[in-house]
């Protein structure tokens, strides 16, 4: 730290400077992360409460009772049943880790049974809490395989762990049969929707097929949503809900000298802004705005495919979802190749691919911005 501090003037300069050298969502540069650019509203909610702390909620009430009403709609968008209970956490991670420390705190047991193509979070929960992760290959069409996974579940086994919608390839696990067999073996079954859980629920408003994934389900015990992708809040803004409120009792601790008697996330000091801009961002678009807003991802990203395979570009696999992730001799690069032109593109290492995901802020201006420099790129 400098001895004398600099004019306000100057250290805005040089925030300005600093934050040029990045990438941005709103000029459309950012095509491989699985966030996007916070909509307006949750820019504009997120300012109005940047103070808030929901790790001490008696202090801000208002904020605490916007986290009871997200929680509600997730809840309801994700066919929770009366009992169930959820936190707004500050991601997919704290999401992922939760939902272990809960299933081990239940069971006693340790071990977690995941597809390969399960998030690294997973492994961050392994190392904390000793976990013993049996990864289980995936079928040839890069979802769980149903009878690997079934079959890699044995008495130690604590928790199953499916995708709804895979970093990788935005895939959908077959969760329907997996929840079944959780069901009928008394096992509880974690869906990782951190990236779907804001596209499924929309599938058939945008004239796509349902796919099962939530808690109609009867084996699916908790669920995870992450507001900062698809729901458009301001980052970090995760959630977890559990089929049954009363498991969070197991993890709780006291907290004697703050305004709740007990804390049960991982995080301390819970920001109340970007909990603020999901809650604007729910009464701002409703079911409609996210199924137009899902149909539009949705549509891009087919287009985006399509146009893909015109060029004889070879796809991993099709997308399902947004995520649209291609093969190519040297990923490394052709993502150098792409940043020149102003595009940042994801690489998927294992796969020998690049990926994009094709968010709310990947307009289809954009993608042909992109499908015009691609060929010199390749």
């Amino acid at each position: 730290m400098q001895e004398q501090g600099w004019g306000r003037a100057r250290v805005l300069e040089a925030l300005k400077a600093t934050r040029d050298e990045d990438y941005t969502f709103v000029d459309g540069e950012i095509l491989g992360s699985m966030c996007t650019a916070p909509h307006e509203i949750a820019v504009a909610a997120h300012a109005q409460f940047l103070e808030t702390n929901l790790g001490d909620p008696g202090h801000f009430p208002g904020t605490a009772r916007l986290e009871v009403e997200v929680l509600a709609d997730l809840a309801a968008l994700f066919h929770a049943p009366q009992g169930a209970a959820g936190r707004i956490v500050s991601g997919g991670t704290e999401a992922n880790l939760l939902a272990c420390l809960l299933a081990k705190a239940a069971t006693g047991k340790s071990q977690v049974v995941l597809p390969a193509s399960a998030h690294f979070s997973f492994e961050k929960a392994a190392r904390l809490m000793e976990l013993d992760l049996v990864h289980v290959p995936v079928g040839r069409d890069g979802r769980a395989d149903v009878e690997a996974m079934t079959k890699a579940v044995g008495p130690k086994t604590a928790l199953m762990v499916a995708v709804a919608g895979t970093t990788e390839l935005g895939l959908v696990d077959p969760i329907e049969p997996l929840a079944w067999f959780c069901q009928e073996n008394k096992l509880r079954l974690h869906v990782d929707a951190a990236y779907g859980g804001y596209l499924l629920p929309f599938l058939a408003d945008a004239g796509r097929t349902p796919v099962p994934f939530d808690f109609s389900l009867p084996g699916v015990w908790s669920l995870s949503a992450d507001p900062h992708k698809g729901g458009m809040a301001t980052i970090p803004a995760g959630a977890l809900l559990v089929r049954d409120g009363h498991a969070w009792d197991a993890i709780a601790v006291a907290s004697p000298y703050l305004s709740t008697r007990t804390q049960s996330t991982l995080l301390g000091t819970r920001p109340g802004a970007p909990v603020a801009a999901a809650w604007a961002v729910h009464r701002h678009l409703g079911r409609a705005g996210f199924a137009s807003v899902a149909e539009t991802c949705l549509d891009n990203a087919a287009y985006l495919a399509a146009k893909l395979r015109g060029l004889g570009v070879e796809m991993v696999a099709a997308p399902e979802l947004a995520v649209v992730t291609f093969r190519h001799r040297d990923p490394s690069a052709l993502q150098q190749r792409l940043q020149g032109h102003g595009f940042r593109v994801n690489l998927v290492t294992r796969m020998g691919a690049v990926r994009i995901v094709v968010n709310p802020h990947v307009s289809r201006a954009t993608l042909d911005r992109f499908l015009k420099a691609l060929p010199a790129c390749l």
